[in-house]
């Protein structure tokens, strides 16, 4: 896979990440507005709402464009 692929999909990951942290945050605030940490529970129900944005069709595509493209790596 290419380089700037590779770093294509890291950012995906990287802001599927950051849904499920932002979407516990809002879960430990509203339990408690005033709550001071986000437990693994906070975590278990944002991963119940976030939808997963990267499908498997998404990393195959990236992998089949970039063995086809003739593109280098940067």
């Amino acid at each position: 896979m290419q380089s700037c692929h590779k770093l294509l999909l890291v950012f995906l990951y990287i802001f599927q990440i950051t849904a499920i942290c932002h979407e516990a945050a809002l879960s430990a605030m509203q339990e408690n507005i005033n709550i001071d940490s986000v437990h693994m529970r906070h975590f278990t129900d944002a991963l119940k709402s976030v939808v997963p944005r990267i499908t498997p069709e998404m990393i195959a595509f990236y992998n089949k464009y970039s063995s086809q493209s003739g593109l280098h790596s940067l």
